[in-house]
């Protein structure tokens, strides 16, 4: 039996079915499932609808091979593409990128959105905006190792409205590999950013200059594994010392010390508040900054010798202004990162004494 483009087709092994939209090759075809997304399919896990197809491209053909119930069927893995690795390339890195449409005129050009994986590992990854508390699922799939992929594109006019960008992602490759566990990253671009060329960077990835933000790293995976695992021994340190009593709502400020010499504070908002519904970015960080502005100033007065304030690596904004503040208000103290292997990027330590 031959097989069209325009082909109305079901599936075989899975429910429902589409239409033929492209013939790869011998053995493999696109189609356009009820869902809107053109899948990978075999051709030997479909058959053809006695549907009439409504679609009017029927320049492609294949001939569709009669196979028995004993023959064994090579299942195509869309989870396992096959693509080029890179030396020295397991590191992983995604990337969230502006491409101006017009290259020689960015203050006044529209742009469209890229999703980068410049590394050797496959992400599976979900695409969600969120616009006043309304999360909006907007594109899924499988980011092979190395590519990129167009997202969405977004007017000129539409830049001071932007949503908040959601991104969840499930790391792996075939073969050896790391373990990772899932991902999930969240931006808010400022509309300022498009109205200044100097936001636009030269880079690997486009010939354009573009916008473009580092969603995760080796070092923001750690980060991420790390700040889980310092809140759930705070949580434990908490209920040993409150015993039965009844668990406050409105704030979490307590903070481990680590031993008599050096306090830890972690500014994380999720570690400061129960919860952060109803505040703007703005409030969350003057929440963040009122923290580190008192126990800097308890650290000061009990004569503590080192702080580490952990702010994460996020865009940076918060360790900006921690640091702007430190080296303006606080002249006579010193300040560094953290310890790398601890807090990855995401830490300052502050000298007291």
């Amino acid at each position: 039996m031959k097989i069209k483009t325009g082909d109305k087709v079901k599936f075989l092994n899975d429910v429902g079915g589409g239409t033929v939209t492209k013939i790869v090759d011998k053995k493999n075809i696109l189609v356009l499932n009820e869902y809107n997304f053109e899948v990978p399919v075999a051709i030997s896990e479909v058959i053809v609808s006695q549907e009439e197809s409504s679609y009017t491209q029927v320049s492609e053909t294949v001939e569709q091979e009669d196979l028995t119930p004993t023959e064994h069927i090579e299942k195509e893995n869309i989870f396992y593409p096959e693509t080029e690795t890179v030396d020295d390339n397991n590191d992983v890195k995604v990337y969230f990128a502006f491409v101006p449409t017009q290259a020689d005129n960015i203050v006044n050009s529209d742009f469209d959105t890229y999703l980068i994986n410049d590394s050797n590992y496959h992400i599976m990854y979900n695409y969600i905006t969120n616009k006043d508390g309304h999360y909006f699922g907007t594109d899924a799939g499988v980011l092979e190792a190395n590519t990129k992929l167009s997202l969405e594109s977004f007017k000129r006019e539409n830049l001071n409205d932007l949503p908040e960008f959601i991104f969840q992602f499930i790391i792996y490759k075939k073969g050896s590999c790391e373990l990772f566990s899932p991902i999930q990253q969240s931006i808010t671009v400022k509309p300022t950013k498009f109205y200044k060329e100097n936001s636009f960077k030269e880079n690997d990835f486009f010939e354009e200059n573009s916008l473009i933000f580092n969603l995760l790293d080796k070092s923001a995976i750690q980060e991420e594994l790390d700040k889980l695992s310092q809140k759930d021994f705070k949580k434990i340190i908490r209920e040993k010392e409150s015993g039965n009593k009844r668990p406050r709502i409105a704030s979490k400020r307590e903070n481990k010390i680590v031993a008599s010499a050096i306090t830890e504070v972690d500014l994380h908002i999720n570690a400061l508040l129960d919860s952060n519904k109803g505040l703007s970015n703005t409030e969350m960080l003057e929440v963040q900054l009122n923290e580190f502005r008192t126990k800097l100033e308890e650290a000061i007065k009990n004569k503590t010798k080192k702080i580490v304030f952990i702010h994460g690596v996020g865009n940076g904004v918060l360790k900006t202004k921690l640091r702007n503040e430190l080296s303006t208000k606080y002249k006579k103290l010193r300040f560094q990162d953290a310890s790398f292997k601890e807090y990855g990027f995401g830490a300052t330590m502050v000298f007291i004494k």
